[in-house]
């Protein structure tokens, strides 16, 4: 199952310069956008290509010299850019991988090139992507930066994500912009987070593996609308309530068959299914109450207590420029730097 099958037709291109512009006039403050960092560094160059830049050119660093190519334009239109790094909390299993825990060694990079281009981040406590969601529901951000339709499962009311060329070249000036409402309009039963999940559940995606066997999409779609049942599957926490869950499950799937419209085009056979283990309470758990910051260490986070992207100093430049240079464009002189930062340092005195 992939999102972006149901939601693909509710995006819409946006002008990032125009939204941002748009976007100060109406609310008097910077457009904010939270990156699940995760999505940008790993869909970016492949990782052979990675090994092979790096044996040509030591001390390289070609994805985080990607990312950073793709930060400074956003930086010049004034956007304010926060990165959000997963945590150790985050779900064991993923996409059919086991995942153990995140390395720091394959973010330290990128997490220091933030800091010396000024550029906001912070690890999650668990899953990236449900602490974007987090922040944009609580009006912290205005949107989410990812190329995973699940956010929208975890709460997220405004995605975004990169919009390429003819030949799959990522486009610097443009985005694809999707809206929550829109594809409730769209998509008929998948009007909350917790239907998202249960559609998900039902036919198997990043969290769960396989889903429940003989599901379709068409019968998982007409099983969202139900409400009572979505209601239902949104409360379970414990074993006793996935069981009771479960006779409410197959109630609604034998009303579905029994349509004499639906039953000619949809199919369940029960006995090959996994319905006595369905629903699996990790993933559910992982669906609907994902691992994320509480209140007050969100309030805390400094960029939200300042300014959003920290000044550079004399003396920071004296560190960030050799260590930028060392990195990245090593015939790009401390002038040349220096007029890379000052788009940023304009734009934030300039909302002083």
């Amino acid at each position: 199952f992939r999102f972006w099958d149901l939601a693909g037709e509710t995006g819409v291109k946006v002008s990032l310069a125009q939204w941002a512009s748009d976007h100060l006039k109406e609310k008097g403050r910077p457009l904010r956008i939270a990156v699940d960092e995760a999505h940008w560094r790993y869909k970016n160059i492949p990782e052979k290509r990675v090994a092979q830049i790096k044996r040509d050119n030591p001390g390289s660093l070609p994805r985080e010299k990607q990312i950073l190519e793709r930060i400074l334009p956003l930086q010049r239109l004034g956007i304010h850019l926060l990165f959000v790094f997963d945590g150790d909390g985050r779900p064991s299993y993923k996409r059919s991988h086991k995942r153990g825990g995140q390395l720091e060694t394959t973010t330290a990079d990128l997490k220091t090139t933030l800091d010396h281009i000024r550029v906001p981040w912070y690890q999650a406590p668990g899953e990236a992507e449900a602490e974007c969601a987090l922040l944009q529901q609580k009006g912290l951000v205005d949107a989410v930066w990812s190329e995973d339709g699940d956010t929208f499962m975890f709460g997220c009311t405004v995605l975004i994500r990169n919009r390429r060329d003819a030949k799959g070249a990522k486009l610097k000036e443009d985005a694809e912009l999707f809206e929550f409402e829109k594809l409730c309009e769209l998509q008929k039963g998948l009007d909350s987070k917790e239907s998202i999940a249960l559609l998900g559940m039902l036919v198997g995606f990043d969290y769960v593996r396989g889903g429940l066997k003989g599901c379709g999409i068409s019968l998982a779609q007409h099983l969202t609308k139900k409400e009572a049942l979505v209601d239902e599957f949104s409360h379970i926490q414990t074993e006793e309530q996935a069981t009771r869950w479960r006779k409410s499950l197959e109630a609604s799937i034998d009303d579905i068959l029994q349509d004499k419209v639906l039953g000619r085009s949809l199919h369940f056979d029960k006995g090959k299914s996994n319905m006595k283990k369905f629903p699996d309470l990790e993933a559910l758990r992982t669906c609907l109450s994902p691992v994320v910051s509480g209140s007050d260490a969100l309030e805390r986070l400094p960029f939200l207590q300042g300014e959003w992207y920290r000044m550079h100093t004399t003396e920071t430049l004296r560190t960030s420029i050799p260590w930028m240079s060392q990195h990245y464009y090593s015939k790009l002189d401390a002038a040349g730097w220096v007029q890379i930062f000052i788009p940023t340092v304009v734009n934030q005195k300039l909302l002083k």
